[in-house]
């Protein structure tokens, strides 16, 4: 009986091994990247006009914008998983010593999407479109004609690019959306080589993006992308819930309420600083004391924990500290005692107009929260919300604004930080000038350093980008820096 009772026991080890590889075998085959199927995104921006070379009226906008123009076309230059370039159109590169001239080669007969060659002069023109201040000539290798930005001669299937000042950040520039390498129609339209085409708009509401079955990169996985646009935050949480989409944007403030009720929700690092910056016009706020005092009057780690339910960091620099590296070696104390010893000696007592985006509901909530701080140490401060579409801008003593993370290269992004707060803030031309060495983490500082002691600006929180996602969306790697990179998202249960 022993030996009939040893195989009926061999008999069942085999047959659960035999269980368990099916069961393998079934499970693997269940995640393995499927083609098909259509991936539904909700945004709360619009966009009317898709143009890399126009900045959109708001930053909901823009970041439309760029999400679709990253789909659509394709850059010289791209980034991978770690956020460090590649090739894209730009096969290789190279510089000089001093970084301040580049060339890039380009691959062969790359095409754009309605079949048309991606010639040196369409990459001539499109970068002429979004650079307006760079002298580009095609066809040309001379040297010697400068100017104070950057000169770009174009050859054929060659582009190179001199620069007055070191720009060892070139390569992280050229793969900014805005750089997309786009075809332009007389109509508005434009046309790009990207992984996928644009087949309905409907400007400001929706837009449907078809998968480019000939994409030199790799035909993406979803045969087709449905873009809605304008979408409230209260109907982009219900139709998640719903299964009606599958990417949403959400509020970071509503991100762990979102998850406690089930939600899966991803959350980038912090890619977007939301300060308080006093325009030019502002003669309330023309006296430092004034806004040193209203710095001090700030609690940021109470609109972190209470506002943002803990869904961000406290800020004390432009950039995020995982960008510089250094951001910890900035403070911003909160200390109501001295924010009103400091007030006091100002005469008459300071009364300040906060501005904020009407349509923006974190907005309002910190600058009413800022105006509780603020009257805590004698500082009149009264919200004042403005609509986008007005026709003039109300006078204000200050406003709430919000500066996305541009580049992961953080030269790049703090002359891109400097470039867009000059439209508010009067600094001084030496703080506003390009950076000797954008590669140089102490010029970054000091160049910081000096901004941040003018309080013309004051950090107050840096956010991260929050987004709600269907059970059915695999293989969601954004970048560090937030960039998506929808064409190698697959949808589970699509047909193969």
């Amino acid at each position: 009986m022993k030996p009939i009772f040893c195989a009926r026991r061999m008999r069942n080890k085999l047959s659960l091994a035999l269980l368990v590889i099916v069961a393998a075998l079934a499970a693997s085959a269940a995640r393995r990247p499927r083609y098909g199927g259509t991936l539904t995104v909700e945004f709360s921006g619009r966009v009317w006009l898709l143009d890399a070379a126009r900045p959109q009226n708001t930053l909901e906008d823009q970041i439309v914008d760029d999400r679709i123009l990253t789909l659509i076309a394709d850059r010289l230059v791209t980034l991978d998983d770690h956020g460090q370039p590649q090739s894209a159109l730009a096969k290789y590169w190279q510089h000089d010593a001093d970084f301040k001239h580049w060339e890039l080669f380009l691959g062969p007969n790359t095409k754009f999407q309605n079949g048309s060659q991606i010639s040196a002069d369409a990459i001539v023109s499109s970068l002429r479109a979004s650079n307006p201040d760079w002298k580009i000539d095609e066809g040309s290798w001379s040297h010697g004609l400068y100017s104070k930005t950057a000169i770009a001669l174009v050859l054929e299937k060659t582009v190179t690019v001199d620069f007055d000042l070191p720009q060892p950040d070139l390569p992280y520039i050229l793969a900014e959306p805005r750089n997309s390498i786009l075809l332009r129609k007389s109509f508005g339209a434009v046309v790009g080589s990207g992984p996928f085409r644009i087949t309905t708009w409907e400007p400001g509401q929706h837009a449907v993006l078809t998968a480019n079955d000939n994409y030199w990169g790799g035909r993406p996985f979803v045969d087709s992308i449905d873009i809605q646009m304008s979408r409230a935050a209260r109907d982009r949480m219900i139709d998640l819930d719903l299964s009606k989409s599958d990417v949403i944007e959400v509020p970071p403030e509503s991100a762990r309420l979102a998850a406690a009720r089930g939600s899966r929700i991803s959350a980038s690092d912090p890619t977007e600083l939301l300060a308080v910056v006093f325009p030019r016009t502002s003669s309330a706020a023309k006296d430092i004391r004034v806004r040193q005092a209203l710095s001090l009057a700030i609690d940021r780690a109470s609109l972190v924990n209470v506002v943002l339910q803990k869904e961000g960091e406290p800020a004390a620099a432009l950039l995020p500290q995982w960008s510089t590296g250094y951001a910890f070696l900035f403070s911003a104390p909160f200390d109501p005692s001295a924010s009103q010893q400091l007030a006091a000696q100002i005469s008459p007592p300071p009364a300040l107009k906060l501005g904020y985006d009407s349509a923006d509901a974190l907005a309002r909530m910190i600058a009413e929260r800022i105006a509780v701080n603020a009257q805590a140490a004698g500082i009149a401060v009264s919200a004042q919300p403005i609509a986008s579409d007005a026709p003039a801008a109300p006078a204000l003593d200050a406003r709430l604004i919000r500066l996305p993370l541009s580049s992961p290269a953080p030269g790049v992004a703090l002359q891109n930080s400097i470039q867009s707060l000059t439209a508010f803030a009067d600094f001084d031309p030496s703080l506003t000038a390009p950076l000797a060495n954008p590669d140089d983490l102490d010029s970054l500082y000091s160049r910081e350093r000096a901004l941040l002691d003018t309080y013309e600006i004051i950090p107050l929180v840096h956010l991260p980008q929050v987004v709600g996602l269907s059970p059915r969306v695999r293989d969601w790697m954004p970048l560090r820096s937030g960039e998506w990179r929808l064409a190698d998202v697959w949808l589970d249960g699509a047909s193969q």
